[in-house]
Parts: C-alpha cells; sequence; structure tokens
C-alpha cells in the first residue's frame, strides 16, 4: 500500500492547515507534562524521515514527515509536542529546499503554539527560536536574527552552562550572523569564547572543536589578520585528516581554506 501523505502538503497549503491549528487544545490532547507518548512505530517513521533528509532525499523526507503529522494528529494531537517537533522537520527540509520564508512561517506558528503551551525558557522553544534564526539569516534579515539568538544564548547559559554543545552551537550561530553583518572583531570574539569552552569540555579535536577553528580562521582571514588564520585553519585541517581522513568533505573544505591562506 502507498505512504499515506499529508492532504494539504503542497507546502504553502501546510503553512495555512498549522496556522489554523492555533486555539484551544484538542479533547485529546494532554496538558504539558502529561503528553501521551508517541507509539514505537511513529518513533521509528521519525527516524526514518531524519535519515532521509540527512542524506539529501529531501522529496521523500518531506513527504514522511508530513505523513506522520497526519497520524500524530490523529493519535496524539495537533499541539502535542510530537506532532510540532515534525512540523519543525518540515521546516526543516523546507530550508534545505531553498524556501526560508515558507520555512519561518511553519516555525513561527509553531512557536505561538509553544508559547501558549510551555514556560518560556523550555528547550522546545529554545530550539524553534534558534530555527527561527537560520531561517532570517537566509532571508538576510541578521539584526532580527541576533536578536533571537542572544536571547537564546542568554537562556541557555543560565541553564545548561556555557559549555553545553547546544549552547555553543548557539553561540557558533551568533558568530556567523555577526560576520554576515561584517562586524569581524564581533565575531572573532565569540568564536574565541566558543572555542576555549569547546576545546575545554568536547576536547580539542570533537568535531564541533573543529568547525569553530574553521570558522574563526574564516573571520580572522576577513579581517587580514593572516598569521592568526593559518593558525587555525592549519589545526582544524590537520586535525580533521587525522580523525576523519583526508577524503571526508570536512578534512577537504578545511583543507582548502589552509592551502589559501598558505599563498597570501
Amino acid at each position: 500500500m502507498a505512504r499515506r501523505t499529508h492532504p494539504h502538503l503542497n507546502l504553502l497549503s501546510s503553512i495555512l492547515l498549522l496556522l489554523s491549528m492555533v486555539g484551544p487544545l484538542s479533547a485529546q490532547q494532554a496538558k504539558p507534562g502529561a503528553e501521551k507518548k508517541p507509539d514505537e512505530a511513529l518513533l521509528q517513521r521519525r527516524e526514518q524521515a531524519v535519515a532521509l533528509a540527512q542524506s539529501g532525499k529531501l522529496k521523500e523526507a518531506e513527504q514522511e514527515f508530513c505523513a506522520i503529522i497526519l497520524d500524530s494528529e490523529k493519535t496524539l494531537g495537533a499541539e502535542h509536542s510530537f506532532t510540532l517537533r515534525n512540523w519543525t522537520g518540515v521546516a526543516n527540509v523546507l530550508s534545505m529546499t531553498g524556501r526560508p520564508k515558507e520555512a519561518e512561517e511553519v516555525l513561527r506558528t509553531v512557536l505561538k503554539v509553544q508559547t501558549k503551551n510551555l514556560p518560556a525558557e523550555h528547550e522546545d522553544i529554545l530550539r524553534t527560536r534558534h530555527n527561527i534564526a537560520n531561517t532570517l539569516m537566509a532571508l538576510g534579515r541578521t539584526t532580527e536574527a541576533e536578536q533571537e539568538l542572544r536571547l537564546v544564548l542568554r537562556i541557555r547559559e543560565k541553564n545548561l552552562g556555557a559549555a553545553n554543545p547546544d549552547t555553543l552551537g548557539t553561540r557558533s550561530n551568533l558568530a556567523t550572523c555577526l560576520f554576515r553583518q561584517e562586524r569581524f572583531e564581533d565575531a572573532e570574539k565569540e568564536l574565541r569564547a566558543a572555542l576555549a569552552e569547546s576545546d575545554r569540555s568536547l576536547g580539542s579535536d570533537h568535531p564541533q572543536t573543529l568547525d569553530i577553528c574553521y570558522n574563526l580562521a574564516l573571520c580572522l582571514q576577513s579581517s587580514k589578520k593572516y598569521s592568526d588564520a593559518r593558525i587555525y585553519a592549519r589545526r582544524a585541517a590537520e586535525s580533521a585528516e587525522a580523525g576523519l581522513g583526508p577524503q571526508h568533505p570536512l578534512t577537504q573544505r578545511y583543507n582548502s581554506l589552509w592551502k589559501e591562506l598558505q599563498g597570501i
């Protein structure tokens, strides 16, 4: 039997559908903290949808997320956290397929439901705000993105600690946002802070640490601080080659920057 898809996806229609869902909790929707758990089949299907997206099969991922949403709405409710997480999956696919405006609309509607049902500092809300910031950056609205990221960073530093991987990811994204505004000194400051925490908590060869090194090298290159840029580019390239192998895409990306800086 063919997999069912959400009857409104066509994603522009799906946004309108999600907008229409915002309202009182459905009769079957439990209060936060007492939510009905999704069954194992739904959880496995979500894992498959994520795997499809990660492997670049975006059309198939979109269809699967929408089919999951259809069943989750029926069994768990339109405002259940699992249903909303799959709408976030749809938004991620929209972003990956060059539709950030549609992704923003989906995410803002998810956020509206979450802020009604959850405490303001709940991690689900912070993830949604972080994703909204990414779509705003894709749309060139970097000032708005910076405001969202600074809010998320402040709360995550307080609740999770500066060394938490999610906090580090937010700080790195804030640096990217500042970089796109050509505020290179501010971006460098955030990246150096992120690198110090990542070195200490995750280790000098951790992939997240190496990615921060690479971004710091790019930032320093843009500031014409070439000597410092070479230090971090070389570190990222050599560590990635040792840990991931010379043919890994990240190794090749880091090596490309390292070679470019050697020629300056």
